[in-house]
């Protein structure tokens, strides 16, 4: 096993490093290559509809005279 050896802090594994860079990694590729709905906003998973615009938006009063 090798080791980073510090002189003024402690000693941390590069196995160790690895291994956590390694799952964060294979996090990052599960969520881009299957799209988990887990991890995701549930708002993210409505289907678009260009054609209504949605409630919560609504127009400026300088706009309505147009």
């Amino acid at each position: 096993l090798y080791y980073c050896e510090h002189i003024r802090s402690s000693n941390i594994t590069v196995c160790s490093l690895t291994s956590q860079l390694s799952y964060l990694i294979g996090l990052i590729f599960l969520q881009a290559a299957f799209g988990l709905m887990e991890l995701s906003h549930p708002d993210n998973s409505i289907p678009v509809n260009r054609f209504v615009t949605p409630l919560h938006i609504v127009p400026e009063w300088y706009f309505l005279a147009y």
